[in-house]
């Protein structure tokens, strides 16, 4: 394994810790009994991540780094540039309750709709985010108060409602 590989496989770990859900959905259920933390600490940690992981791809790639390593760096550094923007400029979580909406249903669906694995420990994952639900609606009420420009959406609100 080169050490770009490492690094990467480092990356992708810390993305997956970062975005416990994204983890789930990809095969990965080291953090299947967890919510990401949707508080501004959290935020601020996503995005310090995005930061720091852009600028050691960036030095990378000017490095010795194989074509196909370059075009993987390339991609990467543009899809925390991504989630830097959702993290920063576009705050759905803020002004929009689908989201959240979207979220609470992510967190469960995605353990109950996969045989990954026995139902039994599937739904051990099950019983730990629920039990962390609590918080992440105690992390919605202080979160979702609109930003600059964007009040929470009516549409949204509405349409949430519905849904939930």
């Amino acid at each position: 394994m080169t050490d770009f590989a490492a690094r990467v496989d480092v990356l992708i770990a810390e993305h997956f810790a970062l975005h416990p859900l994204h983890a789930t959905a990809a095969g990965i259920h080291d953090h299947d009994g967890r919510w990401p933390d949707m508080t501004d600490a959290g935020r601020a940690e996503r995005v310090a991540f995005c930061d720091r992981s852009s600028a050691e791809l960036a030095q990378m790639a000017t490095g010795d780094l194989e074509p196909d390593e370059r075009i993987d760096a390339d991609f990467l550094r543009s899809e925390l540039a991504a989630q830097r923007f959702a993290e920063v400029e576009l705050r759905e979580e803020a002004w929009s309750p689908l989201e959240w909406v979207y979220l609470l249903g992510d967190g469960i669906f995605g353990l109950l709709a996969r045989d990954f694995a026995p139902l039994a420990e599937r739904l051990t994952s099950v019983i730990g985010r629920l039990e962390g639900m609590p918080a992440l609606l105690e992390a919605g009420r202080h979160v979702l108060i609109g930003v600059e420009g964007r009040p929470v959406d009516r549409f949204h609100t509405e349409k949430a409602l519905a849904q939930f």
